[in-house]
């Protein structure tokens, strides 16, 4: 960042942190606004470098969470990610986590059905979470699904909720309900609004 009058330079920044924290921002800022108030429990899928991002924007936002469930393919990015996560959100964010329960899930079924709040941040273009495992009420945040053909959740799940997007434009053409539009399960009048970020 330069100074507009004299250009002497102000700052340097890291644009991947900056973007982490932007991104976690949007997870969390949707939870708050979309997800029951007496939420308690978060699952996460994910354990790469933007899970850290999500998890203390949603500790931040929503400080009722008591459990925070973390479960990704790999079994060993997985261990060190959760046995970690208490030291770098309260060294990298000033978060302290005495209250909090980390865990890595086992079965992803029952985590999603014991989960108030879920945020995907994942590469899969196959849906992870199965349509049959969503109770009534809980919220969603897709973060992963940014480019073409990415999928995290299934189709149906689509059909039953309400859905808000960060740019409508955008995200009919990338993002979560791209493959729902084509496939012909929602339209673009089944989206109930844009949350400016």
């Amino acid at each position: 960042m330069f100074d507009a009058e004299t250009g002497k330079p102000l700052g340097i920044t890291d644009a991947s942190f900056i973007t982490g924290i932007r991104t976690g921002a949007s997870g969390a800022i949707g939870a708050k606004y979309l997800a029951r108030k007496n939420s308690k429990n978060l699952l996460v899928l994910g354990a790469g470098n933007q899970t850290i991002f999500q998890i203390a924007a949603t500790l931040t936002a929503l400080p009722n969470i008591k459990t925070v469930r973390i479960a990704a393919r790999n079994k060993i990015k997985l261990n060190s990610f959760v046995s970690s996560i208490s030291q770098r959100l309260q060294h990298e964010f000033g978060i302290g986590t005495e209250t909090i329960t980390f865990e890595e899930v086992e079965c992803l079924e029952s985590a999603v059905k014991n989960s108030d709040i879920i945020i995907t941040v994942t590469s899969s273009k196959v849906p992870l979470i199965k349509h049959q495992w969503i109770q009534k009420g809980t919220h969603i945040s897709c973060i992963g699904a940014d480019m073409a053909g990415k999928q995290e959740i299934e189709s149906e799940i689509m059909s039953k909720a309400s859905i808000f997007v960060d740019d409508k434009e955008h995200c009919v053409q990338v993002g979560e309900i791209e493959l729902p539009l084509k496939q012909g399960i929602i339209t673009e009048s089944n989206i109930a609004g844009e949350m400016v970020i």
